[in-house]
């Protein structure tokens, strides 16, 4: 090894002296260019990738904020407040509607009409509701209200129960209700579900029923 080391002593010794300035020159720049391969320039990429990373979270906190700040506005907005006002008095409605029906006196739909009433329900639907699920229940016993149980007439009611379920705004809600109201069958409100989902839509789910008589209309 050392005698290796002196032939090149020996051999630089002998260049002259320009080419020993060129050979110092040379091994400065493959020194330089061997640490920056495999020293520098790895850690340069990876403060140019830490830099990215957190110019990506910064970029996402952004986001994350300015929609934080555009559900609170909302959320803060008169025109949200309304909507659930109107939706409490909605639901207020339905309970008063639902009193109001369990008075009246029962209309009978006979079973062979329950096709032609499905088919009704669905055709008041228009292009401001998005049906989600319409379902049929089994008949079942009516459970009138304050009536004695025990009443041949009374036990030979049913109850056939719907089940819609659609999304739509406050105001294409309230005119569905109202074209449903205006059909000629005798339709008994059960139940009225109204949930904002994403301003203005909403969830609607609607519990409503038709009375039979088992021993004949």
């Amino acid at each position: 090894m050392n005698r290796q080391i002196e032939l090149i002593r020996d051999w630089i010794l002998k260049r002259s002296k320009r080419q020993r300035i060129g050979l110092f020159v040379l091994s400065l720049i493959i020194i330089y260019y061997f640490f920056h391969g495999f020293l520098i320039q790895p850690v340069i990429n990876k403060q140019n990738l830490l830099r990215q990373q957190i110019n990506d979270v910064k970029l996402e906190e952004d986001t994350l904020q300015q929609q934080f700040n555009m559900i609170v506005k909302i959320v803060n907005s008169p025109e949200f407040k309304n909507v659930m006002k109107q939706q409490k008095q909605l639901q207020i409605q339905g309970r008063n509607i639902r009193k109001t029906i369990s008075g009246f006196t029962p209309v009978f739909v006979a079973e062979s009409d329950f096709p032609k009433l499905t088919k009704d329900l669905l055709s008041q639907i228009d292009k401001g509701i998005k049906l989600v699920s319409l379902k049929e229940f089994p008949d079942q016993s009516w459970n009138a209200p304050e009536v004695n149980k025990s009443v041949i007439a009374v036990k030979n009611i049913n109850e056939h129960k719907l089940t819609i379920e659609f999304r739509a705004n406050y105001f294409d809600t309230i005119a569905y209700l109202n074209r449903l109201e205006k059909l000629s069958w005798h339709l008994y409100w059960d139940s009225l579900d109204y949930k904002v989902i994403k301003y203005p839509e909403a969830d609607v789910i609607i519990q409503l029923y038709v009375l039979s008589n088992k021993i004949g209309v």
